[in-house]
């Protein structure tokens, strides 16, 4: 059906609430407890996943052949400062290289309100580990604020690792 101006009419494709999303740690020392809270109040969260591709050329004919390297991920959280303490457990755990092969952080979201439209999606990234730590204050709110910069080894999506 057409609007007033001639236009296809818009149709409701669904809703979210964003308190449906959700970040779990899956620390290395939960032992049985497996996922748990952290301790962090985090404002914002960031991660991205990149695959190396080489172009290799036959200089015998027009062909060129797509060499797959290996995937690296990187993100970074941001962590307001004064609300919960940084841990120095969580400092200890995900800043440990020899304990990186398991740290886990599910990043975990649902779609919809309620049961209507309920679809739930999780991203796990393996291997998570620690590669710095800023914090910065703005004069205007003196909110201390933190960033955790981080590297991991895999992507997984569809499924809790």
């Amino acid at each position: 059906m057409n609007d007033v101006f001639g236009a296809k009419s818009q149709s409701f494709g669904g809703a979210f609430s964003a308190d449906d999303a959700e970040i779990q740690f899956g620390l290395s020392n939960a032992g049985d407890q497996g996922e748990q809270e952290i301790g962090l109040a985090i404002e914002q969260a960031s991660f991205q996943f990149q695959q190396r591709v080489a172009k290799a050329y036959d200089i015998t004919s027009n062909s060129v052949y797509m060499v797959r390297g290996r995937s690296e991920g990187s993100g970074s959280f941001q962590q307001i400062a004064g609300v919960r303490a940084l841990t120095e457990e969580f400092m200890k755990t995900y800043g440990d290289v020899c304990s990186m092969d398991k740290n886990i952080l599910n990043f975990t979201t649902t779609s919809g309100c309620g049961t209507r439209f309920s679809q739930q999606e999780t991203f796990s990234l393996i291997s998570l580990l620690l590669t710095g730590l800023s914090q910065q204050v703005s004069s205007e709110d003196m909110m201390i604020r933190r960033g955790l910069p981080f590297t991991f080894l895999s992507l997984v999506h569809g499924t809790n690792a």
